[in-house]
């Protein structure tokens, strides 16, 4: 298997923030004010996005 180049944890997750709809903005805000983005795993923002996501449907 060929790496063209890795990344670091901070990057995927600056990443998948950088690329979630306007509609997540302020969820995005939310986890960037209450938690340290070089520390948060990419497990943990999965699971404040899904968390997120099913409070959304119950409000519905």
């Amino acid at each position: 298997m060929l790496l063209v180049g890795t990344y670091t944890n901070v990057d995927i997750v600056s990443k998948i923030i950088k690329s979630l709809l306007k509609t997540w903005k302020a969820n995005v805000m939310t986890i960037e004010e209450a938690k340290n983005l070089t520390k948060l795993s990419l497990e943990e923002l999965i699971g404040s996005l899904m968390t997120h996501k099913i409070a959304m449907k119950e409000q519905e």
